[in-house]
């Protein structure tokens, strides 16, 4: 696991205080990233966790979750949600913003709630 910076810590306490809903509002750069699946690492209970975020950097979550806390995330695509791609073994699901509302009905159907924007 890498090591995160005090403030990284600060902002991972910050979600854990508000329940994971809270806005990281860092500079672009300074691992907000990091600090979301810090507080996603350190509660399980959560999970799994769905992660919203441009297009262009899904695989970037997807990576960085696997390096710095070896979280399994599934990356989900396509307007036309089915049912075989989503497996509660995956800690995180990954999708952009501009198919989450095609998803949104399913996922939450699903029983999936935890979302992380």
């Amino acid at each position: 696991m890498t090591k995160p910076y005090t403030y990284q810590l600060k902002g991972a306490r910050l979600l854990h205080r508000f329940g994971g809903r809270a806005l990281l509002g860092d500079e672009m750069g300074m691992g907000k990233s990091l600090q979301a699946l810090l507080y996603a690492h350190r509660h399980p209970e959560q999970r799994p966790i769905i992660i919203v975020c441009p297009a262009s950097i899904k695989y970037q979550w997807e990576h960085e979750a696997a390096l710095h806390f070896r979280m399994r995330a599934e990356i989900l695509e396509g307007t036309k949600p089915h049912k075989l791609s989503l497996h509660r073994t995956h800690k995180l699901l990954i999708l952009n913003y501009d198919i989450l509302k095609y998803w949104v009905p399913y996922l939450l159907a699903a029983g999936f709630d935890n979302f992380l924007c």
